[in-house]
């Protein structure tokens, strides 16, 4: 996975990516269980960094993923 595509992923969690972006990109995420498992990562390293139990939104990623 190249950094472009981790800057992609990155801003998709911090939800900073363009819409049209991040429909493109939630397709790649359908069929890409290394992707999946890379924004499971970033979200987690959120969640550790603000001390969150809960992640915000990740019922909605979930769903918009599930669309995809």
């Amino acid at each position: 996975m190249n950094d472009a595509l981790k800057m992609q992923i990155s801003a998709f969690v911090d939800g900073e990516l363009a819409d049209n972006e991040a429909e493109f990109l939630l397709r790649r995420l359908s069929q890409d269980a290394g992707m999946r498992q890379q924004v499971a990562q970033y979200l987690e390293i959120g969640r550790m960094a603000r001390r969150d139990r809960d992640i915000p939104g990740m019922d909605g990623l979930r769903g918009r993923i599930n669309e995809a």
